[in-house]
């Protein structure tokens, strides 16, 4: 439990603390944890599935935590209101 928990906690941190802005920490998140709760409850509602999806309910958060990075990364930071926005 106590692994389940941190591995959870990982997911769902890390990523919100490396985005730029509040709408990347966000998504983050939200992708971390989703992903997290999806990997591990794989075993219950899914049984027999194949080999390497086992290998990935086993460790949820080496696949949640990137997924989770990339979501907070591809939303950009907002712009300040005082500075133009070039790109």
């Amino acid at each position: 439990m106590l692994t389940l928990g941190l591995g959870v906690a990982a997911a769902a941190w890390a990523p919100a603390r490396l985005a730029e802005g509040a709408t990347g920490a966000i998504a983050g998140a939200l992708v971390g944890g989703l992903t997290f709760a999806a990997l591990a409850a794989l075993p219950a509602v899914a049984p027999g599935g194949p080999l390497w999806l086992e290998a990935l309910a086993r460790y949820p958060a080496l696949v949640a935590m990137p997924l989770g990075w990339l979501a907070a990364r591809a939303l950009p930071a907002a712009a300040d209101a005082g500075e133009p926005v070039v790109g």
